[in-house]
């Protein structure tokens, strides 16, 4: 059996971008792509914990973007980041 290919995936570096009070004793990170269905219906979660616990928690949302998945995801998270 020949050995599996090497995969090389590209990491966006991360940036800690933080939503909501920066002192706040919770913090919420989010590893996310902007083309899942999933990442969105979790991102209307987010806004409901933010609302709720508004001064008490923060968010940070990192890419992850799913390349084998989603055709452009890589170039969603990086206008993202831009």
């Amino acid at each position: 059996m020949p050995p599996k290919a090497k995969v090389i995936v590209e990491v966006i570096p991360p940036k800690n971008i933080i939503t909501g009070n920066p002192d706040a004793p919770v913090t919420l990170v989010e590893f996310g792509d902007y083309e899942s269905e999933a990442c969105a219906k979790a991102n209307e979660v987010v806004k409901q914990l933010m609302d709720k616990f508004e001064g008490k928690m923060n968010f940070n949302f990192r890419h992850f973007p799913l390349t084998q998945v989603y055709q452009r995801s890589m170039k969603a998270a990086e206008a993202a980041v831009a």
